[in-house]
């Protein structure tokens, strides 16, 4: 009997020490998945911390952006990856539109081993003082077409009882959906108006006529329009808006005109003035540019200077200030105030010209004083071969060139205009391209580049700007469409044709 008691005994101490050994491996458990938690909690903390901390960088990074626009709106530019604190920054800046820039701030960060974080924030800001210095003429809206299928919207004719006695176009520019187009005498002799105006507002899919309106007053430019560049202008007390168009004219003398187009049905000369010094074979005017109550206008190469600069804040009363030689034909213009890196952020206003001149096909003045202008000899450009430039664009700082067609050689190219005072040899050459073809005019817009050439079936050609190489992204036949320029205004591109037997104005799209 005692030994089956000791049995007992033992038995029972056995299995307390089970249970015992039972308890502590769920006391184990119990510990392990607390402490699992509490780490767990605490990177879960961690995590949230440095999200919350990341969220607050990009947004600070975001408002430097918006401040650096508001006070050069081409000083935004994209920034590399910089380590900052555990982090690593950078901003991503795209230009949209001429006067729209997309930045994105992005934040990365490693948590742990082997597991990367990201904060992006991005914002759009617009160039409110780059609209109003271009007279209401910058675009902000960026292209909502893939523009892979390029298809007539539109279309008119100067005179759509005569279409073959009509007037030659010769230059255009869209304002407000109004565009303002100018004419040389076509196949009748005579081109009187020499301005005329189409409301494209209601314009529809398929509509052929009725989109140049009747002058009711018999307005009469008396001289070839050249070029022309149309305006806006906000009385401060009245709120009340002034359109202009300046127009440069084919005559010897009063080669700038200022036409006051505010009722567009009556438009009326308000004032003509002579370019001083002008004479020779070429003293007409060919080239014009508006740009902060200033007027930038052309002759094509002969005796005395070629570029002229108008004061026109009272545009009924303009103002020479003053004149350059430049030796040479410029077949278009762009000017712009910079903030120049290697003068410490000094403002200067600068110049582009596409040229005839071999060793400066690209040319660029320092125009800041009218009266002392400068050409800065260190950013002109020399390009191989003796084609002449064409056609200038000028968004963000990538200045866009094209030249005439180059057989081997490349016709459009990308510069880097940042800095055109530090620049040594020409400005530096961003990307190029052979289009096969010579470039009349571009429109840059986002990442595509419009180009009109005269290539016969080729006259019309989109370009995908967004990578170091240029991609053709659309090849269209638009017939003499090159010939008086083309612009481009909410998703649509307006093209003047040439010969008097053309549409005068079409407007293209891409469904």
């Amino acid at each position: 009997m005692p030994k089956a008691k000791l049995i007992g005994n033992n038995t029972k101490d056995g299995m307390s020490t089970l249970e015992l050994l039972i308890a502590f491996g769920v006391g184990i458990i119990m510990l392990t998945a607390a402490t699992m938690a509490a780490f767990g909690n605490q990177t879960v903390v961690l995590d949230a911390s440095l999200h919350h901390e990341a969220l607050g960088k990009a947004a600070r990074e975001l408002e430097n952006a918006r401040a650096t626009a508001f006070g050069h709106f081409n000083s935004l530019v994209s920034t590399a990856p910089v380590a900052f604190d555990v982090y690593t920054k950078e901003l991503v800046v795209e230009d949209m539109a001429l006067c729209r820039k997309r930045a994105l701030s992005r934040l990365t960060w490693m948590a742990g081993s082997n597991r990367p974080q990201k904060i992006e924030l991005t914002t759009d800001v617009a160039d409110i003082s780059g609209a109003v210095a271009r007279g209401g003429d910058c675009d902000t809206d960026a292209p909502v077409s893939s523009w892979n299928n390029p298809q007539s919207f539109a279309s008119d004719h100067f005179n759509p009882t005569d279409p073959t006695a009509q007037a030659e176009p010769t230059g255009i520019d869209v304002l407000d959906k109004i565009a303002y187009m100018g004419a040389d005498t076509g196949a009748s002799g005579s081109a009187a108006p020499y301005l005329f105006i189409a409301d494209t507002r209601g314009a529809t899919l398929g509509q052929t006529d009725n989109l140049f309106v009747d002058f009711t007053n018999g307005f009469d430019a008396g001289a070839p329009i050249v070029a022309l560049d149309a305006v806006h202008s906000i009385n401060p007390g009245t709120g009340a808006m002034t359109y202009y168009v300046y127009a440069a004219l084919k005559r010897a003398t009063d080669q700038f005109a200022v036409i006051d187009v505010t009722d567009m049905r009556a438009p009326s000369i308000v004032a003509l003035r002579p370019l001083s010094g002008v004479s020779g074979g070429e003293p007409g005017g060919y080239r014009i540019y508006y740009y902060k109550n200033r007027v930038y206008i052309l002759t094509k190469y002969t005796s005395g200077p070629e570029f002229h600069v108008f004061d026109v804040s009272a545009p009924a009363n303009p103002q020479e200030l003053g004149s350059f030689g430049l030796g040479r034909t410029a077949n278009s213009l762009v000017v712009r105030d910079e903030a120049i890196p290697s003068l410490g952020g000094v403002t200067r206003t600068i110049a582009y010209l596409a040229t005839d001149k071999g060793s400066a096909e690209l040319t660029v003045l320092d125009v800041t004083n009218p009266a002392n202008i400068t050409e800065l000899t260190n950013a002109d450009v020399a390009l191989p071969g003796i084609q002449n430039g064409t056609a200038l664009y000028l968004v963000g700082n990538n200045l866009y060139f094209g030249r005439q067609s180059t057989p081997g050689g490349s016709d459009f190219y990308i510069f880097d205009a940042t800095d055109p005072y530090a620049a040594s040899g020409g400005l530096p050459i961003k990307a190029e391209k052979d289009i096969n073809t010579g470039v009349l005019w571009i429109r840059v817009v986002g990442h595509l580049a419009f180009i009109a050439t005269p290539k016969s079936k080729h006259e019309f050609q989109v370009w995908d700007i967004s990578g170091t190489a240029i991609t053709q992204i659309a090849d269209h036949d638009f017939p003499n469409i090159a010939a008086a320029g083309i612009d481009y205004e909410s998703d649509i591109i307006y093209a003047g044709a040439g010969g008097a037997g053309n549409d005068a104005l079409r407007m293209i799209y891409s469904p």
